[in-house]
């Protein structure tokens, strides 16, 4: 469920980008599916954060075959945190990525590829210092995979639209890679929550994620790429609610309008069969992002395992809301930040 939507033949690339890179207390592994019939050819290349080649590996892939990857093993330990993979692909491979700590904590990320470009991007959650018995920590991490330098404003709002603070000049080289602590680089002492906008003045193919979780412990540990508003609703294909064969759950949603306009959101709970088990209808400020627990939208729902959540746009305008959910238990032995699957209400309707 962690940082990635369930992948389809929409997501078999010929060449894509894996962002994170782990070593030392952490492991990182790479999950390869050759989704055709015929034996392919896989190249993986580890770049240093400045864009050098450090090392070039292939191999074959028998028809139908998936393979997984230990970095540090197949890089002969050269692969080092800021470090990225490049991967290509004869006739297209499925790929994500995992990383960690074994026995302890895992989040996940999809591949990315630089088809799509824009002149904003959002970080759609980040956490910061003490929430309770947490302290949190969040990373981000930014990919520059176009030839020419870049230029990026980073901004950081809280859930109200009110911006906390901002990095007004923030450059990444051709081909290289940033990575940093929130907390660190905004010197955030204070409990921190909220959302990022990233500017730049052309439309680029940004890449990059979001890395949050425990602090001190590393407990656990969960992943979202970012994201631009593309769709006018939105799927969560998992929901667990209360108590559930003696472990008690938490599913949490955030809708995040980043638009200028007011939006009106619908929210609709199905359990596994599709028949509707709520529904509530909430209005969204411009630049304001809505975060509740399943729990607080819909008190009478507990004990649900399983169903799914759909979240419409009901404004009808341009796509401006993203969505995501996290997934855990009351303990926080384990947390999930699962990005939403979206799709247009109205080419449905045609």
């Amino acid at each position: 469920l962690d940082g990635g939507p369930i992948l389809s033949a929409d997501d078999i690339k010929t060449e894509a980008y894996l962002p994170a890179v782990y070593s030392e207390d952490r492991f990182t592994k790479i999950y390869l599916i050759n989704p055709v019939k015929e034996e392919n050819n896989i190249i993986l290349q580890l770049y240093d954060s400045f864009g050098n080649l450090k090392m070039e590996k292939n191999f074959i892939r028998e028809g139908h075959g998936q393979a997984e990857i230990d970095i540090k093993n197949f890089f002969n330990n050269l692969a080092e945190k800021d470090d990225y993979i490049k991967l290509y692909s004869d006739k297209g491979v499925i790929a994500f990525e995992s990383f960690g700590k074994e026995g302890k904590a895992l989040a996940v990320l999809p591949e990315f590829t630089t088809s799509k470009s824009s002149n904003v991007f959002y970080v759609p959650h980040v956490a910061c210092n003490q929430f309770g018995p947490v302290n949190y920590k969040t990373e981000i991490i930014l990919l520059n995979p176009t030839d020419n330098e870049i230029t990026l404003s980073i901004n950081l709002f809280d859930d109200n639209g009110s911006q906390i603070d901002s990095i007004p000049i923030f450059r990444i080289s051709a081909h290289s890679k940033r990575s940093f602590d929130l907390a660190d680089i905004l010197g955030l002492t204070e409990t921190t929550t909220g959302y990022i906008e990233i500017n730049s003045e052309e439309e680029i193919p940004l890449i990059g994620a979001v890395i949050f979780g425990d602090k001190d412990n590393g407990e656990f540990i969960s992943s979202l790429p970012i994201v631009t508003p593309t769709n006018d609703s939105y799927i969560m294909g998992h929901m667990a609610n209360g108590e559930i064969g003696g472990i008690s759950y938490f599913t949490g949603i955030a809708i995040l309008n980043s638009s200028d306009d007011m939006r009106v959101v619908k929210i609709s709970c199905f359990d596994k069969n599709g028949i509707k088990l709520a529904e509530k209808e909430i209005t969204l400020k411009k630049k304001k992002r809505y975060v509740r627990l399943l729990s607080e939208i819909f008190p009478d729902l507990t004990s649900v395992a399983g169903g799914y959540i759909i979240v419409n746009d009901e404004s009808y305008l341009d796509p401006g809301i993203t969505v995501f959910q996290l997934f855990g238990d009351d303990d926080l032995t384990f947390l999930s930040a699962v990005p939403s699957v979206g799709f247009d209400q109205l080419e449905i309707k045609k």
